[in-house]
């Protein structure tokens, strides 16, 4: 009887301290994204030479042990000239949910990506005496989808909570429009523009976020 009682007592303050909700009823939480992880584009078994930025925000509200919450993040590749592309970028939106442990010091969570655009640009100009070729390609109308997920440490300071996160994106781009202009004297080429359907995006990176949030 004793060791089925102190078994027991040990599952119930085991599980009093890891699903103690927040000392709050209700916490608002801002994050903004500070720094990224992410490989460069590639093309068939070459990869282009990239310096990536991101930008983005993280809105989130925890009721308790659970929260609900909106990411948005943006990210530029800033390919090399050498490449031809003049922009390469991707944006997402996502809707997230999320649990908090020991009074919403961990906040973990998983999402939805349900928005987004990718956008890519790319330039080819090619001489030989009088002739010449110039090319530009873009891609538009593109549909995003893809998940997130994230792990939120938050410290309190006062009336005010401090957060260091660190949030996953793995976005896809299908559908999209890629859009041919060509303007050429060469013999044999033909000038205007098509349109056909693109290739698409798949990428996967990886931020550091920082925020604050205060409890009501």
């Amino acid at each position: 009887m004793t060791k089925k009682y102190l078994l027991k007592l040990f599952i119930f303050i085991f599980t009093s301290l890891i699903f103690v909700p927040s000392s709050y009823a209700v916490t608002a939480r801002l994050h903004n994204t500070v720094s990224l992880d992410s490989p460069c584009p590639s093309s068939g078994s070459a990869t282009y030479t990239c310096s990536p930025k991101s930008s983005g925000y993280a809105l989130r509200g925890i009721f308790g042990l659970f929260g609900v919450g909106y990411a948005s993040t943006s990210v530029d590749y800033g390919l090399d000239a050498s490449t031809g592309f003049d922009t390469f970028k991707v944006s997402a939106n996502a809707f997230d949910i999320s649990l908090s442990f020991l009074d919403a010091l961990i906040t973990v969570g998983v999402g939805s990506v349900i928005g987004g655009s990718f956008e890519a640009a790319f330039k080819y100009n090619a001489t030989s005496g009088s002739y010449y070729l110039n090319k530009t390609m873009k891609t538009s109308d593109a549909k995003m989808s893809g998940s997130t997920s994230f792990l939120n440490l938050g410290f309190d300071v006062g009336p005010v909570e401090l957060i260091a996160g660190y949030r996953m994106w793995g976005a896809k781009a299908t559908g999209g429009t890629l859009t041919t202009t060509q303007t050429s004297n060469f013999p044999g080429y033909t000038n205007g523009t098509t349109t056909t359907s693109d290739s698409g995006f798949d990428g996967k990176w990886n931020e550091l976020t920082i925020g604050f949030g205060f409890g009501f």
